[in-house]
């Protein structure tokens, strides 16, 4: 079993023959750190896997729940608090070949979603994606990074596991709540509607949502996800 390490955190592969993480990701470790204040002081406080048992298993394939990941289109509409805390006109994808992140550099302390001071270590929103099934989130407060598994549980089911990392063991309540109680069962709603409506008789592809700004609306990481799947699948 090969055991490597990527911006701190260790990755297991089962396959002797793979190309070395670092030659697949590229950047990724320099950008985690780049964005990421206090990275190399963080370490890991407790697990992570939202609200309950049943929230941290979705009735949802693994990819409906990646493709809702690394795209913020839904966010005005499903997520209203979150999209008050970000300021999605600052909103940005960056698309590698095997990695990808949103970013929000500004951020707004008085927000429907919970609240931070201006004085916090981290001022702004990031996601970051590392195929095939690693999420990486910071949020405004105080420093913190969390890292999630989504997992294959099935044809139709993702289970999630991971954990929080910070300088505190001390919760920022507030954020916690949000983070467990309202933003993840909003994903998982949304997920499990669409796992519900590819079975519809109705369903056709749509088209991705492109902008050459790669803004909050643009849907590049679902296209590179869909491409990845594709090349993993030989079709």
């Amino acid at each position: 079993v090969r055991l490597e390490s990527l911006g701190g955190l260790l990755f297991v592969n089962l396959d002797p023959d793979a190309p070395p993480i670092q030659t697949l990701a590229p950047g990724f470790e320099e950008d985690l750190q780049s964005l990421v204040p206090q990275f190399n002081s963080l370490r890991p406080m407790d697990t992570f896997a939202f609200d309950s048992p049943e929230s941290a298993d979705w009735s949802a394939n693994w990819k409906v729940v990646v493709d809702n990941y690394v795209e913020c289109y839904h966010c005005h509409q499903a997520h209203p608090a979150l999209a008050d805390l970000m300021e999605m006109t600052s909103y940005e994808h960056e698309v590698q070949e095997h990695w990808a992140r949103q970013v929000s550099r500004t951020t707004r302390t008085d927000n429907k979603a919970y609240r931070f001071d201006a004085s916090d270590d981290v001022q702004i929103a990031a996601y970051w994606y590392l195929w095939p099934t690693t999420s990486i989130w910071l949020v405004p407060g105080d420093a913190n990074l969390f890292v999630l598994s989504m997992m294959p549980n099935g044809h139709e089911r993702t289970a999630f596991s991971g954990h929080r990392y910070g300088l505190s063991e001390s919760v920022d309540a507030e954020r916690s709540e949000y983070l467990n109680a309202i933003l993840g069962p909003e994903d998982q709603s949304l997920c499990e509607s669409v796992q519900q409506g590819l079975k519809s008789r109705s369903y056709n592809q749509g088209r991705f949502m492109v902008d050459a700004a790669k803004s909050g609306v643009a849907e590049h990481g679902v296209h590179q996800f869909h491409r990845l799947v594709m090349d993993a699948l030989q079709v």
